[in-house]
């Protein structure tokens, strides 16, 4: 999924960002903390969403066919 100009420039999808942005902050900053491995695990796969999450507004390279 790509999103268009301006889809990226929509007033929700800057909020969703700066959200986003935060949470992963703060989890970061848990995951450095001393937690036994099932919620370490949790904490990680939360994380991978969110930036999956912020993947959807950079553009996808192009893929060149010889």
């Amino acid at each position: 999924m790509t999103l268009t100009d301006a889809e990226l420039n929509c007033q929700l999808w800057l909020k969703l960002l700066a959200h986003w942005n935060d949470e992963l902050s703060a989890l970061r900053a848990s995951n450095d903390g001393d937690m036994d491995e099932l919620k370490t695990a949790a904490l990680r796969g939360r994380i991978k969403q969110i930036k999956r999450n912020l993947d959807i507004g950079n553009p996808k390279p192009a893929i060149e066919i010889d």
